[in-house]
């Protein structure tokens, strides 16, 4: 089991990765923790899996990140992050890269996360799709 710190953000289009990060788990966080096993991607995660040329492009305009993105799909998907002052909202990564809020009564693909224990260790594979990597607990 983890703690996922569920934090919220105000919407701007002008928030960066580091913005998102403090606000949802860093000295800025606000909000509250859920307990479980899965839980989805944090906003920070998209924007801090693109290259360091990027972190401080608004997540907004993140479509200029894509190509060096290793955890864009090209599909509108959850974040865990959710949107302060505005209940039904949380934050998604759409079809072209963009980050920006979105009611969340619609469904979209989720990506599920979770948190591995130290002592877990690679024991084969390359993490491709077709030679995904072995884990030994």
């Amino acid at each position: 089991m983890h703690a996922w710190k569920v934090g919220g953000m105000a919407y701007s289009n002008s928030n960066t990765a580091k913005q998102y990060y403090d606000v949802e788990v860093g000295a800025g966080q606000t909000g509250y923790e859920e307990t479980m096993k899965i839980g989805l991607m944090y906003v920070s995660d998209y924007g801090y899996a693109a290259a360091p040329s990027n972190w401080t492009t608004a997540l907004y305009d993140y479509n200029s990140a894509t190509s060096t993105n290793w955890l864009y799909l090209g599909e509108y998907e959850w974040t865990i992050s959710r949107r302060t002052g505005s209940t039904p909202y949380a934050f998604i990564v759409d079809d072209s890269g963009y980050v920006y809020d979105y009611t969340v009564t619609t469904a979209l693909a989720v990506r599920p996360s979770f948190y591995l224990e130290s002592s877990v260790s690679i024991t084969g594979g390359t993490g491709t799709s077709s030679d995904p990597y072995r884990l030994a607990i």
